[in-house]
Formats: C-alpha cells, sequence, structure tokens
C-alpha cells in the first residue's frame, strides 16, 4: 500500500487517524470521516462539509494521550468555533509538547453513540495476526473482556464462536430489554480486519476502539494503525 510507505519515508511508525481512516475505508471498513486540517481556516472549511457537531483532535504520532493535554475537543457547532478550536488545540499542544510539531488537527464527524466493541489484532511470531474482539471503550483495561482467534482460516463459524466468548455479546444480543446490536456488522469488521492484516504483514499492530454498534450498522471511531 503506498501510503504505508508514505509513513514509513517520514520516519513514522503509527499512521495518523485520517490515514488510518483511508486504510478502514479501502477495506469496507465503516468509519467515522475524520480529515487533516494544517490550518485553522482549513479546519473550518472541513467541519462544515462534515455537518455539525464535530470532533477536533491533534494529529501527532508522538502526542499519545491526547485527552490529557487538551488536545481534544468534541461537540463543535460551527465553521467559527472550529476555527477557534484548531487554534486552541495547536497552543496547548505547544504548551506540553514544546519539542513535537503536530501534523495538524483532525476533524471527524462526531457519530451517535451505540454498543461499544473493539476489533484489534497483534502480530505473533510464530502464528501471525491474532483477532481480538472484545468490550470497548474507556473500560477495556478494567474489565478485560477480549478473545482472541488466528487470522489465517478464520471461519464465520469461529468469528460467532469468539463474540460468544465475551460478555459484550450479551449487550449485542440485547440485554434486559435494550435494543440490540447490528452482530452482522460487527462480524464483518473482524473478517475486514483479519484480510487486511494477512494482506499487509508490515502491520504490527492494530486497534479499532471503540466501534459504535448501532440496531443496523456500525461506526468505528479510533482506529490506531501501527507498522513494523
Amino acid at each position: 500500500m503506498k501510503l504505508f510507505s508514505l509513513v514509513k519515508e517520514e520516519e513514522r511508525d503509527t499512521l495518523l487517524g485520517s490515514e488510518a481512516y483511508a486504510v478502514a475505508k479501502a477495506y469496507g471498513i465503516e468509519a467515522a470521516p475524520i480529515k487533516l486540517a494544517t490550518s485553522a481556516e482549513e479546519a473550518g472549511v472541513l467541519a462544515e462539509e462534515m455537518e455539525f457537531p464535530v470532533v477536533l483532535k491533534i494529529a501527532s504520532d508522538k502526542i499519545l494521550h491526547k485527552s490529557d493535554i487538551g488536545g481534544v475537543k468534541v461537540g463543535i457547532q460551527s465553521k467559527e468555533e472550529a476555527e477557534e478550536v484548531f487554534n486552541e488545540i495547536m497552543a496547548n499542544a505547544k504548551k506540553a509538547h514544546p519539542d513535537v510539531i503536530p501534523n495538524g488537527v483532525e476533524v471527524q464527524k462526531m457519530m451517535g453513540s451505540g454498543i461499544e466493541v473493539l476489533v484489534g489484532m497483534i502480530r505473533d511470531a510464530q502464528f501471525g495476526p491474532m483477532i481480538a474482539f472484545g468490550m470497548g471503550g474507556v473500560l477495556v483495561n478494567l474489565l478485560e473482556d477480549v478473545s482472541f482467534k488466528l487470522a489465517r482460516g478464520l471461519t464465520t463459524e469461529e468469528i460467532a464462536e469468539q463474540m460468544e466468548d465475551t460478555k459484550v455479546m450479551g449487550l449485542l444480543e440485547g440485554f434486559r430489554g435494550e435494543a440490540p446490536g447490528d452482530v452482522e456488522a460487527v462480524k464483518s469488521v473482524i473478517i475486514r480486519v483479519a484480510k487486511l492484516t494477512l494482506d499487509f504483514p508490515e502491520i504490527s499492530e492494530l486497534d479499532i476502539n471503540p466501534i459504535f454498534v448501532y440496531e443496523k450498522g456500525s461506526s468505528a471511531l479510533d482506529i490506531k494503525i501501527k507498522l513494523g
């Protein structure tokens, strides 16, 4: 993939959110649109094109905890607000990391909330890509509700077993009268992530968390792709 070569040329090992979105889109993975803005004016234009509300977040592979430094702002409702927030986020990043030059600020469509799941991949030296599925969102590390399967030869039956091995499957099936989630949409994401990571051995890690699962369809919000 040409994009991976460009990332390596810039001596980066982690894709920006907008780059990861382009990869997901190429593989048919539904995700919240996200584009890179390099000026306040561009941020305003992109925000307006996406329709409000939008989220703005600092774009840099060297700033890991973006929210902690004031690098993420949600619920932006106008072009003027997007322009102001662009400058605010860039100033916050400079204050927190004076040695880092960000790529800009990414503008992302703010999606309606859904059941939060994750789909990811870690690459085992012997067995190749291992696909993860489980509870997504901020509680992922606390609950550790994750199941793994080998990507190579992954069948629909194995994906169903993998999902049944998690507690979040109870939410997807409609817990205590709540609306169920689109299980088939989640299975599609797992299949596509498995294919992507088999097609490109240079992907060392992949993490999509959270994916909002709706009654119909799903949308990936945060996609991280790391190259080996």
